[in-house]
């Protein structure tokens, strides 16, 4: 009876799709996602209307960019030029540009493109923030990164843009598992999933933490990445949150059925610490690299550091954002 209050998203008879909101002071509220997600949450038409667009189009416009500022400056002058974020923000503004290439409007999101080919829906401005970390700062393959046949975890998964990359550097013989609560989100990674023809990703729409059952994940609108289990008084939110499903990590990894963890990508929020202390079996068995986003609260990077001392890992820091682990040798 309970699990089925849990349950913050469903289907109406005409097939529209809405969401569960709750709130501290004004009880819960239904909110209509028509408009936002027009499709089916469990299919994508995408490829069908769109494909052939972004191959030819987006590619060639952004081709022909880079050839007209190469005969206008060379070679070395363009790609000074485009290492200047500040280019990027102006052009984009005027025709729709940006570091990935074409940006092609598709109602409410965009449709844009990482170098690798790579290609994602995204809501907002944040998220094609996170694609500049992700493809251009390297922020989580500064010390270690997936390898050929290796298994994954993206915690914290977003619309996919991490897992995707790490999907394609794992290759056939690897495996990603992709958890991201959001619904919208989870919706918007599997498109994007299909969108890329990828078959390694494995997704899991819930929350993980130090224990299993529920968990309020205070939403953060209109920053599509920003929503998080953390109580408010740590995590700035709106008092507006979803019920969603939490599990260990070590739940997880049985319930899928894992045999060995190379790399776990963290970026859940300021719930990471919640999350290593619910992977404490994985830790000390399969010993994975570690790639952390750690700047979420003041002091955040200090405690991972001093609860990952008892796991024998050798850590490093990115200033104070990000920290790497990597398991000491024998």
């Amino acid at each position: 009876m309970f699990a089925a209050i849990i349950i913050s998203i469903y289907g109406a008879g005409n097939g529209e799709r809405s969401l569960r909101i709750y709130s501290e002071t004004e009880g819960s509220r239904t909110k209509s996602l028509k408009g936002k997600w027009r499709d089916k949450w469990d299919r994508s038409d995408i490829d069908s209307r769109i494909n052939k667009f972004c191959r030819s189009i987006g590619k060639l416009n952004y081709l022909g960019f880079r050839l007209g500022t190469r005969a206008l400056l060379g070679k070395r002058r363009r790609d000074e030029l485009l290492r200047d974020e500040r280019v990027y923000e102006r052009f984009s503004r005027a025709i729709k540009f940006d570091r990935f290439g074409a940006r092609i409007p598709i109602g409410n999101h965009s449709l844009v493109f990482s170098p690798d080919n790579s290609r994602f829906l995204v809501q907002d401005d944040v998220s094609r923030g996170i694609l500049e970390d992700i493809y251009f700062g390297h922020v989580y393959d500064k010390l270690n990164h997936p390898r050929t046949g290796n298994v994954v975890v993206d915690a914290g998964a977003h619309v996919g843009l991490y897992s995707i990359k790490a999907s394609k550097l794992v290759g056939r013989e690897g495996r990603v598992l992709a958890f991201e609560p959001h619904p919208l989100n989870y919706a918007i990674l599997n498109s994007n999933i299909r969108l890329n023809g990828i078959k390694n990703i494995e997704t899991i729409c819930y929350a993980l933490g130090e224990s299993d059952g529920y968990v309020k994940l205070y939403l953060a609108n209109p920053n599509s990445g920003g929503h998080s289990i953390m109580p408010r008084s740590i995590m700035r939110r709106t008092e507006e949150f979803l019920l969603v499903n939490v599990k260990r990590l070590d739940t997880a990894v049985k319930e899928y059925q894992v045999q060995r963890l190379d790399f776990i990508k963290m970026d859940v929020e300021g719930a990471e610490l919640l999350l290593l202390k619910g992977a404490e079996k994985i830790l000390r068995e399969f010993k994975p690299n570690l790639a952390i986003a750690a700047y979420h609260y003041p002091k955040e990077i200090d405690e991972l550091s001093h609860y990952l001392g008892d796991y024998c890992y050798k850590l490093y820091r990115l200033r104070q954002s990000f920290l790497y682990a990597e398991p000491e040798k024998p």
